[in-house]
């Protein structure tokens, strides 16, 4: 059985990311290029999250690959932080490791 293409595909937003301490993705449909929505860091839950245009629907296969995305991204950026980067020295002398 033949893998099925993508419908969308996940590019990074280089204007939105920058000045930001983390970056954003757009997620486009591959056939018209439409918006379907962004991947940025969602503060309150310490990762990046999917935000969807309004009017937008997604198939299983379709979240999945974002799904899969939102969480490879996001235990990158944790990887990074446990190695010093955006710690406080509270989370230092606290023991955060």
């Amino acid at each position: 059985m033949a893998k099925q293409e993508s419908y969308i595909r996940i590019e990074l937003d280089e204007g939105a990311s920058k000045g930001r301490k983390t970056s954003v993705w757009r997620v486009l449909a591959n056939d018209d290029d439409t918006l379907l929505g962004e991947i940025r860091w969602f503060g309150r839950w310490r990762g990046y999250a999917f935000f969807p245009e309004a009017t937008t629907l997604f198939e299983q296969k379709c979240l999945r690959e974002i799904a899969d995305f939102v969480e490879s991204k996001s235990k990158d950026h944790r990887k990074g932080w446990r190695r010093g980067a955006g710690r406080t020295a509270l989370d230092r002398v606290m023991g955060d490791e």
